[in-house]
C-alpha cells in the first residue's frame, strides 16, 4: 500500500501525522509525506514534524519519502496526486478560508473531496487504535474497492466490523418500519434482493476472518449515522460516496459524507464510487 500524507505546520495536521504513523506500522505501507509550505502556517511551528516522522518510519524498515511544495495543502495535494500512484491519501480536517467562501464552497477538506477520486482518510482528532470499524454505504451496496481497502487495514489490526444501512424516512408514516428494523436478523436469512449486497459483503468480510455484524436504522441518514458512531464508540468510519461536486446543488442539499467527515471526531475513510461501479460488482 502506498500512502500519501499531506501536512503543513498547522495544528490540524498533528492528528493526521500520528494516525499515518500508526496505520503505516500496521499495514507496512510505503509513505510519501507531502509538506505544504503555506505562508499562512509557515511560522506556526519550528518543529520538523514531517522529517521526524520519516526518520522514525525509516528506522523501522519502512519506505518514507519527503516532498515539499510552496502552496496550501489543498493545492499541493491536487498538484501531487497525478505524479505517482497512491492507494490512499491521509490528511487532517482543514477548515481555513474566509467565512463567506467556506459557506459558499465549503472548507478545504470538503473541496478536496470534491476533486479527489482516490480514497481519502480524514483524521480530525487523535486516535491510536482500530478495534471497532463502522462501514456505511447507500443503496444497500458496498463497492468492492471499498471493502478491499478496508480489509487491508482491519485484518492486520484484528478489528471487528459493523455494516450499517440507514433506511431514509418514508414520505408517509410507515408502521411496518419498526418491525422491519427489529426483524433484520430474520430478513437476512431471506433471499430478498434488497439485502443481497449486504449479505455478500458480510460474507466477504467474514471470510477474511473478521467478526462482522449488520446494523439497520431508519430516519434522517446523517443523524442516524452520527448516533451509531457515538453509541458504538467506533475507531474508524468507512464510507462509500458518490460525492456531488455541483456547488448550487450542495448549497441546498447537505452532503451526508461532508457531515460525517466534519462532525464524527474520529478518522473517516471516504471511497468514491459511481453507478457504473455498482454494475461491475454485480
Amino acid at each position: 500500500m502506498h500512502i500519501l500524507l499531506c501536512v503543513d505546520k498547522g495544528a490540524a495536521s498533528t492528528p493526521a501525522i500520528g494516525y499515518c504513523e500508526f496505520v503505516s506500522r500496521i499495514v507496512r505501507a510505503e509513505i510519501t509525506v507531502l509538506e505544504a509550505q503555506c505562508p499562512a502556517t509557515a511560522q506556526l511551528s519550528n518543529e520538523n514534524r514531517a522529517e521526524n516522522l520519516c526518520a522514525r518510519l525509516t528506522n523501522e524498515g519502512l519506505s518514507c519519502h519527503l516532498l515539499s511544495r510552496d502552496a496550501t495543502p489543498r493545492l499541493a495535494l491536487l498538484e501531487q496526486i497525478g505524479q505517482d500512484d497512491y492507494d490512499i491519501v491521509i490528511m487532517g480536517l482543514l477548515t481555513r478560508g474566509r467565512r463567506f467562501r467556506r459557506w459558499l464552497r465549503g472548507p478545504s477538506t470538503r473541496r478536496i473531496l470534491q476533486k479527489l477520486e482516490i480514497p481519502m482518510l480524514v483524521v480530525p482528532a487523535e486516535r491510536r487504535q482500530i478495534k471497532r470499524v463502522l462501514l456505511c454505504s447507500g443503496e444497500l451496496w458496498y463497492p468492492t474497492e471499498l471493502i478491499d481497502l478496508m480489509l487491508k487495514i482491519v485484518v492486520p489490526a484484528e478489528a471487528e466490523v459493523t455494516l450499517l444501512y440507514v433506511v431514509p424516512d418514508p414520505p408517509l408514516n410507515y408502521p411496518m418500519m419498526e418491525k422491519f428494523e427489529t426483524s433484520w436478523g430474520v430478513l437476512m436469512e431471506k433471499d430478498a434482493p434488497q439485502v443481497e449486497f449486504i449479505k455478500e459483503s458480510r460474507d466477504v468480510i467474514e471470510a477474511a476472518g473478521i467478526d462482522t455484524r449488520v446494523q439497520i436504522r431508519h430516519g434522517d441518514v446523517s443523524k442516524e449515522i452520527m448516533e451509531e458512531i457515538l453509541i458504538g464508540e467506533y475507531d474508524l468510519v468507512v464510507m462509500g460516496s458518490t460525492y456531488s461536486s455541483q456547488s448550487l446543488y450542495r448549497l441546498f442539499n447537505r452532503s451526508i459524507t461532508d457531515h460525517v467527515v466534519e462532525h464524527a471526531q474520529r478518522p473517516v475513510l471516504v471511497v468514491r464510487h459511481t453507478a457504473s461501479d455498482r454494475d461491475k460488482d454485480r
